[in-house]
């Protein structure tokens, strides 16, 4: 399915879609997030969690909120990102 990103986060996602998986389900997705200048690059992000919630008009879903784990690929191998604190 696809869908479009209203909100994301180091920790979680929202997506506006027309069909949602049901709270609790397990997800794999994808993001892609262009650049927003000519010299910054595109990023690409995988990411596998869970649904927490759906959202909806008149018993139709309008899209879902999702704890996820990001990663991204790049030159030196994949990056985890969390939302913990590194010092």
């Amino acid at each position: 399915a696809t869908g479009t990103t209203r909100d994301i986060s180091i920790i979680g996602v929202f997506i506006v879609a027309e069909c949602a998986p049901l709270p609790g389900s397990h997800i794999e997705l994808d993001v892609f997030l262009p650049a927003l200048h000519g010299k910054a690059r595109s990023v690409q992000l995988h990411g596998e969690g869970k649904v927490l919630r759906v959202e909806g008009r008149e018993g139709a879903p309008t899209g879902f909120a999702a704890e996820v784990l990001f990663q991204t690929e790049s030159s030196g191998g994949p990056t985890i990102l969390t939302g913990e604190t590194t010092r």
